[in-house]
């Protein structure tokens, strides 16, 4: 199942309170050391709400910090959930726009 999810970084310019709402610890400890933290935390958000759109289980389903986003060595993203790995991810920007696909 596929699940994409578009949104705009603009739009965590001034909600960047979300972030204790929907990252995992790890995810927390990145963010405080990103210069982007808008962005960043759109990005997480996006590549999360596919995940969730692709196992068919809406906002509220699953607590977001339960989900975590990592990457490889190489900058490629995954997912962790329960101790298991999904890297079947993309996600992209530009300017103001993500798009985040996951692929279960």
């Amino acid at each position: 199942m596929i699940g994409i999810d578009v949104t705009h970084i603009s739009r965590f310019e001034n909600n960047l309170h979300l972030a204790v709402k929907i990252l995992s610890k790890k995810e927390i400890e990145e963010f405080n050391l990103v210069k982007n933290q808008a962005q960043y935390l759109a990005s997480h958000f996006a590549l999360k709400e596919a995940f969730l759109k692709a196992n068919k289980i809406g906002l509220g389903g699953i607590d977001l910090r339960k989900i975590e986003i990592s990457h490889e060595k190489s900058g490629a993203p995954y997912i962790i959930v329960n101790e298991r790995k999904y890297d079947d991810v993309s996600l992209s920007h530009d300017l103001d726009t993500v798009i985040a696909i996951v692929n279960v």
